[in-house]
């Protein structure tokens, strides 16, 4: 399908609903989930979250990383597809359907999947491609991915469509910055446009910056960040429109929210790599730092819900190597 640009003027930041006093930080506490029996000190990554007290994550079980799922508080090792060595987990859409890939160790391949009620569905192969990796799932069941050729040039976003034949081709990698997350209606958030029914809606630049990085999109409101022209931090983002940011005070990076406006981010550790603070905002609003619990020094937020509740990892490694699942609420 033939792509039309719109171009999007370069915008100021522009702070709004500082007025307003959001709940403190103060009334969040934070729960450490419980690990499968035998694993209790299994460290790895909650990044899915069905809205109402569901979760999901990938955790080091058995000598491998398998998908593990949280009812009413209690963990279920899922495991991971039949005749695959690894699985990692990108999404959860309220349906509780869980979103990952599986990687094959004697190819090297990836091939993404869907967990539901009835197990594990490993996405169609689609001729001309050799495997795929997943990114974002919505409520209705689309899946957004990513197709390899084993040419990178040939590689291909693509978007399967839950009512439709799929997938539909969204554009290919070697002309477009990575795919990062996948809304209700479809609109898929590349790092710096929005694709909309064939349709690339850039998003604006503030003054200052170089560069944006979407990070999600909900309800066609998108957080991100800003990568400023000079020494100082980044930026964290809100876009209530493409041509439109705003600045997220006292942050520098935003990494979900919800459709009430939440939105979870992080205050990186400057002294220590992949070290930091979770931080949360309401709208524009500054909520603060997010409580550690006893014994962890820095958190990471993955997902935020649509009940409010915020989800992620704390540790005192690196948090790129995984820690223990924690949510936070009210």
């Amino acid at each position: 399908m033939k792509l039309k640009a719109l171009a999007v003027a370069a915008a100021a930041v522009v702070v709004t609903g500082l007025g307003a006093v959001p709940a403190s930080a103060d009334t969040w506490h934070a729960t450490l989930l419980p690990l499968p029996e035998g694993h209790e000190d299994a460290t790895g990554f909650l990044t899915g979250t069905d809205g109402h007290g569901g979760f999901a994550g990938e955790f080091a079980i058995d000598g491998t990383s398998q998908v593990v799922t949280w009812t009413n508080g209690q963990p279920t090792v899922r495991g991971l597809p039949a005749g695959y060595e690894f699985a990692s987990v990108r999404d959860e859409n309220s349906s509780g359907v869980v979103l990952g890939d599986a990687v094959d160790y004697d190819t090297g391949l990836t091939r993404g999947f869907v967990l539901d009620g009835n197990g594990f569905h490993l996405l169609p192969t689609v001729p001309g491609y050799v495997s795929t990796q997943v990114t974002a799932l919505n409520n209705r069941g689309d899946v957004l991915a990513r197709l390899f050729a084993g040419d990178p040039a040939k590689d291909a976003v693509a978007l399967w469509p839950a009512f439709g034949q799929g997938p539909i081709i969204v554009g290919h990698t070697g002309d477009w910055p990575n795919e990062v997350d996948l809304d209700e209606d479809g609109t898929v958030l590349f790092t710096d446009h929005l694709w909309r029914d064939g349709t690339v809606l850039p998003l604006a630049v503030p003054d200052g910056y170089s560069s944006v990085f979407g990070s999600a999109i909900r309800d066609g409101v998108v957080v991100g960040s800003g990568i400023s022209e000079s020494a100082t931090p980044n930026q964290a983002l809100r876009w209530t429109s493409p041509g439109h940011p705003e600045a997220l005070p006292d942050g520098d990076e935003a990494t979900d929210l919800n459709g009430s406006g939440l939105i979870g981010g992080q205050l990186p550790n400057r002294e220590i790599p992949n070290a930091g603070a979770p931080f949360v905002w309401q709208g524009t609003s500054p909520v603060g730092k997010l409580p550690l619990p006893d014994g962890y020094g820095s958190g990471n937020i993955h997902a935020v819900g649509e009940d409010g509740t915020v989800v992620g990892i704390v540790s005192n490694r690196p948090l790129d190597e995984g820690g223990a699942p924690v949510i936070w609420a009210r």
